[in-house]
C-alpha cells in the first residue's frame, strides 16, 4: 500500500512538480497546501501518513504548523525542507516533534529516504541537516598561536 502524504509549501508550482516526482514513485499524494493554516486543516481530514512542510510557508511557520499537526494528529510524522538547515531551525524542528529535515541541496534520492524512514518510525536527518547543525553549535576551530622567534 502507498505511502499517503500532504504537501506544504508556499510555492505552488514546486508543489505540482514535487506531486509529480512523488506519484511517479509510487506515492499517494493527498492533497497540496499553501499555507501553514490550510496544511494543518488538511492533515486533520486526510490523515496522511506523512506531511512535507517547507519551511518558508506562509501564515504560519513549519514548526508551528507541525507542532498543531502533531498534536491534532499524533499517528501523522512530518519532514521539513529547509533552504540551507540552519542548525537553530533543524533543533527547534525535532523539538515540535518533526521526524525528518532534510535541505533543499539535499537530493531527490534523500528525499525519498526521508519519507520512507519517518513513515517506518525512524528520525532522518540529511548530510546537510547534520553540516547546519555541527556548524551552528561545535566551536569553530581556532587557529594555532603563531611561534614567536
Amino acid at each position: 500500500m502507498p505511502i499517503g502524504i500532504l504537501l506544504g509549501g508556499g510555492n505552488p508550482p514546486g508543489l505540482d512538480d514535487l506531486r509529480a516526482f512523488l506519484e511517479g514513485e509510487g506515492f499517494d499524494v493527498l492533497g497540496e497546501a499553501s499555507d501553514g493554516h490550510e496544511v494543518v486543516a488538511l492533515a486533520v481530514s486526510l490523515r496522511p501518513a506523512v506531511v512535507i512542510l517547507d519551511s518558508s510557508m506562509p501564515r504560519a511557520s513549519a514548526v508551528e504548523a507541525a507542532r498543531e499537526i502533531l498534536k491534532l494528529c499524533p499517528e501523522t510524522r512530518v519532514v521539513l525542507v529547509s533552504p540551507d538547515a540552519a542548525g537553530d531551525e533543524v533543533i527547534a524542528a525535532f523539538r515540535a516533534g518533526i521526524r525528518g529535515c532534510i535541505a533543499e541541496a539535499d537530493t531527490t534520492a534523500t528525499l525519498l529516504r526521508a519519507i520512507r524512514d519517518v513513515a517506518d518510525g525512524h528520525f532522518f536527518l540529511s548530510p546537510c541537516a547534520c553540516r547546519g547543525i555541527t556548524e551552528a553549535y561545535l566551536p569553530q576551530a581556532v587557529p594555532p598561536a603563531p611561534v614567536l622567534p
